[in-house]
């Protein structure tokens, strides 16, 4: 999770919400620390299960983007494309790696 939300924020993406299923409670000390530019309205939640992270993140998207901000963000980045990956969880490189390292190598290619 860090390093992903230290490349989205590399690449101009602000990651609205940070969710961790563990339970440390060193979370987001290390991501505030490995991370510094995420921005300080980040929600950042430690030993969340993922319908509570779906069901904030969907809570948040409502609250802070309007259809016009997202086609906004949309229109910043050429050739976007979205990929369900079927019979996959959160963990989609694990449940389905060869489907996640085809995904993984079209976009790089």
């Amino acid at each position: 999770m860090i390093g992903l939300a230290a490349f989205l924020c590399e690449i101009g993406v602000q990651p609205v919400l940070c969710a961790s299923g563990g339970r440390s409670r060193h979370f987001a000390a290390v991501l505030r620390t490995v991370v510094p530019e995420l921005p300080a309205d980040t929600v950042i939640r430690e030993g969340a299960d993922f319908a509570t992270i779906a069901a904030e993140s969907e809570t948040l998207r409502r609250m802070k983007l309007t259809p016009e901000d997202l086609a906004e963000r949309r229109a910043a980045f050429k050739n976007i494309s979205y990929h369900t990956v079927a019979n996959a969880g959160h963990m989609l490189h694990h449940d389905q790696p060869e489907e996640v390292a085809r995904l993984i190598e079209a976009f790089l290619v």
